[in-house]
C-alpha cells in the first residue's frame, strides 16, 4: 500500500494536476495543510484525501513529520503540489507497490525551467518504506537519507521521474523564496555549522543576486570533506563566474577546473570554462570545451549520466556558441562540424528549421537578403552570441549595420549587445555612436573593464580631457581589487602626466 505524503499552502493553481498524476496509483493521500486561505483543501478534499491542519512554525521537517505520522501505507511517496509522477513512471511504481520491498528509491526530479529556459535533473529519495524511527530533519531544504540510512534501510536508483514546474517562475517570486527559505536556513547553520546549509544560503544569496554574501558562503561550504560532490562543483562554478564578472580569469579558470574534477558530467561547466578560454582569445580550448559540454549534454539526453544534480543547457545554444567560436577563428573544421550538429536539431525540433534556414544565409554572408522584420523574429538569447559575432564579421556590408541596429533596438537593455553595438561602432569609427553606446554600459554597470578604457580612448582622441577624472575615478572604485587593471590604469595615468607637463 502506498500513501503519498504532502505538505501544502495555497496551491490551488498546481494541486489538482499533481494529484491527478498519482490517481488510481496511490492507495491513499495525506495532506498537511499549513494555513492556506484558497480552495486548495476544497481541491485535495475532491481527490478523497484525508486533510490535516498544521500550525506553520518555519520548519519544514515539522510539517513532513506529522504527516508521516497521518500515513497508513507500508510505502510512502512524497510530493510537492508543484510536482507530479511522469506517465511511464506509473507502471515502476505500480510494481513497486506490489512487492512487499523495505528498500527506498531515489527518484529523479526533472525540473522545468521554462523562465530561465535552463532545465535541470536532480536525484532524490522520494519513496521509502515506513519504519519506526525515521523522520526529516532540517527545517529547510529538509533530508530524509541520513534517518533512513541509520535505520538500516538501503537507498537505490530507480527510473521513477517526478516532473517539477517550481522554476518555472518569475524573478520575483524566485527572490521572495529565497528570502523566505534564508531566515530558516541561517538558523540552522548556527544551530549546526553545516556545510549543507552555508550551500543552500549561498544559493539563496545568489538568488537575491548578492553576490558578496554568496561568494562567502560558498567559499566557507567547499572547504567540508563531506559536503556532496555535486554542491561543491555548484559553488566552485558560481564562484568561477564571479571571477569571470570581475575579469579576474585565472582564478576563474582554477574555479571551473575544481568544478569539473568533482562533476565531470556537468554540462554548464564546461560551458562556463568555455566563456574563459574566449576571453583569454584561445578559439581552440573555447572549441574544445563547447564540444564536452555538447556531448555531456547529449549523455543528459539519453539518461545516461551519474551526476545527482544535472543541469541540462539549451542544445541549441551549445551548437550557437560552438559556431560563433570556429567563425572568429575560421576553422573551416569546426564549422562545418557545428553547421551539421545546427542542421541535426531541426530533425527532432521542426520550429527551429526557419530560424536555422536564415541563420544559414546570414553566415553564407547574404546579408541583403534578410530583411529588419525576418531577423527580429528569429532572435533569442540561444543565437543572440552568433548573430552579433556574424555583423561584427561583416562589419563593412551596408546591411549588417542596419541589421545590428535592429538588433540594439530589440535588446537594448542587454548589456551584452550594448557592449558589442559599441565595438562594433567604435572599430567603424563612429566614435560619437560609440561614446553613447559606452556611457549607457557604464552606468548598467556593465562588468568589463575593457569598456571603461575604450572610452577614456574616445574621450583621448576627443580631446575631452575634462570627463577623464570621473571615468578613471569609476575604474578604480569598479575594479580596484584587479591587480592587472590596476596596473593598466598607472600606465594611462602615467602617460596622461606626461601630456600635461608636456603642453605646459
Amino acid at each position: 500500500m502506498i500513501s503519498l505524503s504532502m505538505i501544502v499552502k495555497n496551491e490551488e493553481k498546481n494541486l489538482g494536476d499533481c494529484l491527478e498524476s498519482v490517481k488510481g496509483i496511490v492507495d491513499e493521500i495525506v495532506m498537511v495543510d499549513t494555513g492556506s486561505t484558497d480552495n486548495t483543501k476544497e481541491i485535495a478534499k475532491q481527490y478523497g484525501a484525508k486533510v490535516f491542519d498544521f500550525a506553520w512554525i518555519n520548519d519544514f521537517s515539522a510539517a513532513r513529520n506529522y504527516s508521516l505520522s497521518k500515513c497508513s501505507g507500508n510505502l510512502i511517496l512524497y510530493l510537492d503540489a508543484d510536482e507530479k509522477l511522469s506517465e511511464k513512471s506509473i507502471s515502476s511504481l505500480k510494481k513497486l507497490q506490489n512487492g512487499n520491498s523495505k528498500e527506498a528509491y531515489n527518484c529523479k526530479i526533472i525540473n522545468i525551467d521554462e523562465v530561465g529556459n535552463r532545465p535541470s535533473v536532480m536525484t532524490y529519495v522520494r519513496l521509502f518504506p515506513k519504519v519506526n524511527g525515521i523522520e526529516f530533519t532540517g527545517k529547510v531544504h529538509e533530508q530524509i537519507e541520513k534517518s533512513l540510512l541509520d535505520s538500516n534501510v538501503k537507498i537505490v536508483d530507480s527510473d521513477i521521474e517526478i516532473i517539477h514546474t517550481g522554476y518555472s517562475k518569475g524573478k520575483d517570486e524566485l527572490k521572495a523564496k529565497a528570502y523566505r527559505n534564508l531566515d530558516i536556513l541561517k538558523d540552522e547553520y548556527a544551530k549546526t555549522n553545516s556545510s549543507y546549509y552555508a550551500f543552500h544560503i549561498g544559493q539563496s544569496y545568489n538568488i537575491l543576486e548578492d553576490t558578496k554574501e554568496a561568494e562567502a558562503f560558498f567559499k566557507t561550504g567547499i572547504k567540508d570533506s563531506s559536503l556532496k560532490p555535486e554542491y561543491k562543483s555548484t559553488s566552485l562554478r558560481v564562484l568561477s563566474v564571479y571571477e569571470i564578472e570581475k575579469n579576474n580569469l585565472e582564478l576563474a579558470l582554477k574555479y571551473v577546473n575544481d568544478s569539473i574534477k568533482y562533476d565531470k558530467d556537468q554540462p554548464l561547466n564546461y560551458m562556463v570554462a568555455a566563456q574563459i578560454y574566449e576571453k583569454v582569445g584561445n578559439s581552440d580550448e573555447e572549441i574544445r570545451y563547447v564540444k564536452l559540454a555538447l556531448d555531456n549534454n547529449k549523455k543528459f539526453k539519453n539518461s545516461n549520466y551519474k551526476s545527482a544534480q544535472n543541469i541540462f543547457v539549451d542544445e541549441y545554444l551549445i551548437v550557437c556558441t560552438g559556431l560563433k567560436a570556429s567563425l572568429q577563428a575560421g576553422s573551416k573544421e569546426n564549422i562545418k562540424y557545428f553547421l551539421n550538429q545546427m542542421n541535426l536539431l531541426t530533425k527532432s525540433d521542426k520550429n527551429l528549421e526557419v530560424e536555422i534556414n536564415l541563420l544559414n544565409k546570414i553566415i553564407d554572408g547574404e546579408l541583403n537578403d534578410i530583411t529588419p522584420e525576418q531577423l527580429t523574429k528569429i532572435t533569442n538569447n540561444s543565437n543572440l552570441e552568433l548573430l552579433v559575432a556574424l555583423f561584427k564579421l561583416n562589419k563593412e556590408k551596408v546591411n549588417s549595420s542596419i541589421l545590428f541596429e535592429e538588433l540594439y533596438g530589440k535588446y537594448s537593455h542587454n548589456l551584452f549587445v550594448l557592449r558589442e553595438f559599441g565595438l562594433f561602432n567604435f572599430n567603424k569609427g563612429e566614435l560619437d555612436r560609440a561614446k553613447i553606446l559606452f556611457v549607457e554600459a557604464i552606468n548598467k554597470n556593465v562588468p568589463d573593464p575593457a569598456i571603461y578604457f575604450y572610452l577614456i580612448s574616445i574621450y583621448l582622441q576627443q580631446n575631452r580631457l575634462e570627463e577623464l577624472s570621473g571615468i578613471l575615478n569609476l575604474v578604480v572604485e569598479r575594479f580596484g581589487d584587479n591587480q592587472k587593471v590596476l596596473e593598466k590604469l598607472n600606465i594611462l595615468q602615467s602617460k596622461l602626466q606626461q601630456m600635461q607637463v608636456s603642453v605646459s
